[in-house]
């Protein structure tokens, strides 16, 4: 089960601010947070980050990411 977890703010908030502070070299945008649970199911991540609309995790250098 994925558990979707709140923060108040995360490193970078844009897709240019993740791949300039090299966190990330692909990203990958879903069309609802539900296909991004489905994904993140898939490749067995256990949380994703919300932060306000946004929805997103990580995996080996890229962030899947779906807004709200």
């Amino acid at each position: 089960m994925v558990e979707i977890i709140e923060v108040k703010d995360m490193v970078g908030h844009s897709k240019n601010d993740f791949r300039n502070k090299t966190l990330a070299n692909m990203w990958i945008e879903y069309e609802d947070v539900a296909e991004l649970k489905r994904a993140a199911e898939a490749y067995g991540i256990k949380f994703i980050i919300k932060r306000k609309n946004d929805y997103v995790f990580a995996l080996a250098g890229t962030i899947f990411y779906a807004k709200e």
